[in-house]
């Protein structure tokens, strides 16, 4: 899943209000760094409760949901492409290589306030970025007669903006991901479309959706941006917070781009396409306490039943 972003911001930011009101009641703990906020318990539980009730949508499709860590190897997403389009928004993952000598350097830096980041090295790893990356490479050859549907569930990581609430930067995503040909690819998006503003209403939310595109980085961006655009590619189902409207599950297309990199193949031995959905856990939860209010006690009746114990 890719939602709409932008940028990171360096220097002081001003955080939003409806962060700071959860935190004088507990229901989020900020982070030492922005957008890496803690949940409270009631909170968590309310994540927990989806991921389970959104991981049981297509149960009998998909059988068990594949659980990731969050750390992707780095030859993964080299080969994703995900760089030549989001260097901006990727996460790596460096370590120390150096000697004796160059810990003695690191230490006196870091008591002096200087940079030691010179003293770091890429590793084979990376911060996932979505959890769709990790599913691609286990697709690989030849899938079953009309294609194959994965659930998979991780914290994700994107380096962005973290001013308001819902641009987290660490965040957990309930995805699935299909394989096979354009056509099935299509019509399994348009019933996720429709079972996801199904769930999302149940929730109690007003949902819209939207087409979107992804935010490309790069002389091409716009380009790339618009086409993704025009060939109605990118969907999201967006739902209110605080007078706006808050990405909280996005709908993509990806023509045959990831069966090309990762060589998934249809049961014809053509290159397969794939599509993908995804559902921020935090930003639902967020969107939930923003509409039910902030006592948990008071949400109606059917949603403390499901979600709150």
């Amino acid at each position: 899943m890719t939602v709409s972003s932008q940028p990171a911001l360096d220097g002081p930011r001003q955080r939003d209000p409806f962060l700071v009101e959860l935190a004088e009641r507990d229901l989020l703990v900020a982070g030492q760094a922005p957008g890496v906020d803690a949940l409270g318990a009631p909170v968590e539980r309310v994540v927990s409760r989806m991921h389970a009730e959104i991981g049981a949508l297509r149960r009998e499709q998909h059988g068990a949901t594949l659980h990731f860590p969050p750390v992707l190897s780095r030859a993964t997403l080299e080969r994703s492409g995900y760089l030549e389009g989001f260097a901006h928004l990727a996460g790596s993952i460096h370590g120390f290589v150096g000697d004796d000598d160059a810990h003695a350097k690191l230490v006196d830096e870091l008591s002096s306030g200087a940079d030691w980041g010179h003293h770091q090295a890429l590793s084979d790893a990376v911060l996932a970025p979505a959890v769709c990356y990790h599913v691609y490479p286990l697709l690989a050859g030849r899938l079953p007669p009309g294609g194959r549907e994965v659930n998979a569930f991780s914290y994700c990581y994107r380096h962005e903006d973290t001013a308001e609430a819902g641009r987290l930067r660490a965040f957990r995503v309930e995805e699935f991901v299909c394989a096979g040909d354009r056509a099935t690819c299509e019509r399994w998006r348009e019933e996720w479309l429709d079972r996801g503003s199904a769930y999302l209403r149940g929730l109690g939310l007003t949902v819209r959706r939207e087409l979107a595109e992804d935010p490309f980085f790069g002389a091409a961006r716009r380009l790339l941006g618009a086409d993704q655009h025009r060939r109605r590619l990118k969907y999201e189902l967006q739902v209110p917070l605080r007078g706006r409207w808050l990405a909280v599950s996005s709908y993509n297309l990806h023509d045959d781009h990831f069966g090309r990199r990762f060589a998934i193949r249809r049961d014809d031995g053509e290159v397969a396409e794939t599509a993908c959905v995804g559902f921020g856990l935090e930003r639902i939860a967020l969107a939930l306490l923003a509409e039910h209010g902030l006592d948990l006690d008071a949400w109606p009746a059917d949603l403390r039943g499901r979600l709150c114990r």
